[in-house]
């Protein structure tokens, strides 16, 4: 076989491992209703490119989640509008793109708290 032939034959197979990584790899999104009463449900409707997972009622401590695997194109994004009483805020929950949130690119569990003052993944805070 020939030097080039070689070359490109181990440049589509790491094209194809790396493809095949980001596709399988599996993560999953939790949004957590840390309200500290019970009042008013916290309303959470997230969606992507290609699936809207409608419209989920959380109570105090419930956990809404999701789980999903990278596209092709290594483009997964899922976004959700969370609302609770007049507070609304649409966020990033979760791009492939972007490596954001990063605490969350490692695969597994990401886990969105949401509470009075606002949205957390691990310590960082995003305000409503």
């Amino acid at each position: 076989m020939s030097f080039t032939a070689t070359c490109s034959c181990v440049i589509i197979t790491l094209a194809l491992a790396t493809l095949t990584l980001t596709f399988s790899e599996g993560y999953k999104v939790h949004i957590v209703n840390r309200f500290c009463n019970n009042d008013k449900p916290l309303t959470v409707h997230c969606k992507s490119g290609d699936d809207d997972l409608g419209n989920h009622t959380l109570w105090k401590g419930q956990d809404y989640n999701w789980q999903f695997g990278g596209n092709l194109w290594g483009t997964t994004l899922f976004h959700c509008n969370m609302k609770r009483d007049s507070q609304e805020r649409d966020i990033n929950v979760f791009s492939i793109a972007d490596s954001s949130p990063p605490e969350c690119m490692d695969g597994g569990d990401c886990f969105w708290f949401v509470n009075e003052d606002g949205f957390y993944v691990v310590d960082k805070k995003f305000g409503w």
